[in-house]
């Protein structure tokens, strides 16, 4: 079976990558689509996966205002509108279905956007078996290619887009109200954890969610267990306590460079990741320097993928700072959690929901308010000084890593797609 997975990153999402892999390892045949910038291919193959990237200010094969004038045609003309479609947008007689399209779904064709439009025409052309859309901002355009093309969708919801801090107050209504219009016509619906999908149930009266948790998968030669010393030439005979990802703004992260100040002689704090931002990734360095914390706080490239893991295992300490400025962040259960999980790596979080249930649960985290800088500080110098508290829960985060892994979160997508295979059999046979 073909599955296809819109996306609109540009980058690729290691949670889609993990999801891809794991398919096309049982025998599904999956191709991404991504969005095209600068000098990106139009498609490659990363990790085996082919990716297909789309320019979404340039429809194809049509400009958008041509898609919307045709469509109007089809629509028009009712009892031709199988032959129209093929005629005007160029597609093999025997990709399309049987009484094809309904009003409501042409209704909603005239509300597509650039990039929409783009993304239609190519899950249309791939002609795929299952379409398994990531987010929100493409959730419609999946909706309406699973009803003309008749075949199911899977909708990930990684996040609680709507809410994302940086979404202007009008986006943040638009995203809401598209998620809540077109969320109850997936097959099944996927998140990210057991609250983010209990408050989609209670927000929009749908079944709740299936949860595939952002656990990672550790490489192939990754020891667990082993201390690594990838930093020790950066930061020699130091104790490191380690933020990783993306450097940005409302995360925290002034405050975590502050309490760098209370660290002891022999602790350093490592800031390692990447920023869309280059100006507020000055800003944070001229922070460290201005507090007079160049020793204590020290900036690192973001680790390639597949090197990563030995990177966070070579640390004493995994942070995760992040501030509930909005709905997203306070439900949050970022994939760093799962990095640090599973190199073996104790968490100090701020006390979020999702953070406090992992401390409840496997003792592996340990959750104090990231408001202060000095009692951040103080907290981390301390974890850091207690080596023996420290190891016990070292050994319960390895412990912890045996089932909080994406090998056994992939069994539970298998689980999603079997039971969708054999319900898309079942309903043939009825056909029949």
């Amino acid at each position: 079976m073909k599955v296809i997975m819109p996306t609109h990153y540009i980058w690729m999402d290691r949670r889609v990558l993990l999801e891809a892999q794991t398919l096309q390892n049982d025998g599904f045949e999956v191709e991404v689509l991504a969005l095209r910038e600068n000098d990106l291919p139009a498609q490659e193959y990363t990790l085996g996966i082919k990716i297909k990237r789309l320019k979404a200010d340039k429809p194809d094969p049509r400009t958008y205002a041509a898609f919307q004038f045709k469509a109007l045609l089809i629509k028009a003309l009712g009892k031709l509108r199988k032959t129209l479609l093929k005629k005007l947008f160029n597609l093999n007689q025997d990709f399309i279905p049987r009484n094809f399209i309904s009003d409501d779904v042409f209704t909603e064709l005239f509300s597509l956007d650039k990039m929409e439009t783009q993304y239609l025409f190519a899950i249309l052309q791939a002609k795929p078996d299952i379409i398994h859309v990531h987010d929100t901002i493409l959730l419609k355009t999946g909706v309406l290619a699973s009803r003309i093309l008749k075949v199911p969708l899977i909708y990930d919801a990684h996040d609680i887009f709507y809410s994302i801090v940086h979404h202007d107050a009008r986006s943040k209504r638009k995203f809401y109200e598209l998620e809540k219009e077109f969320v109850t016509f997936p097959n099944v619906v996927i998140t990210v954890n057991e609250f983010i999908a209990e408050k989609m149930a209670n927000d929009y009266g749908i079944k709740k969610p299936e949860v595939l948790m952002n656990c990672a998968k550790a490489p192939d030669d990754f020891e667990k267990g082993k201390k690594y010393q990838k930093f020790a030439e950066l930061v020699p005979g130091k104790k490191i306590a380690l933020f990783q990802g993306a450097l940005l703004q409302e995360k925290g992260l002034e405050n975590l460079i502050l309490s760098a100040e209370y660290l002891k002689d022999d602790q350093v704090l490592i800031m390692m990741g990447y920023s869309y931002d280059e100006a507020y990734l000055k800003g944070l360095k001229e922070l460290a320097a201005r507090e007079d914390l160049k020793d204590k706080v020290v900036f690192h490239p973001a680790a390639k993928q597949d090197e990563l893991l030995f990177y966070t295992a070579s640390a004493d300490l995994g942070i995760i700072p992040y501030v509930p400025v909005d709905l997203n962040t306070q439900y949050s259960s970022p994939n760093k959690l799962f990095e640090y999980i599973a190199a073996g790596l104790p968490t100090l979080a701020n006390d979020l929901i999702f953070f406090r249930k992992m401390s409840e649960d496997y003792g592996l985290c340990r959750v104090i308010p990231f408001e202060d800088p000095k009692i951040i500080g103080e907290t981390i110098g301390e974890m850091l000084s207690d080596e023996t508290a420290l190891e016990e829960m070292r050994q319960k985060t390895i412990r912890a890593s045996e089932t909080l892994c994406w090998e056994e979160e992939g069994k539970k997508l298998l689980n999603i797609y079997n039971k969708i295979k054999e319900e898309s059999l079942r309903s043939k046979n009825i056909l029949l």
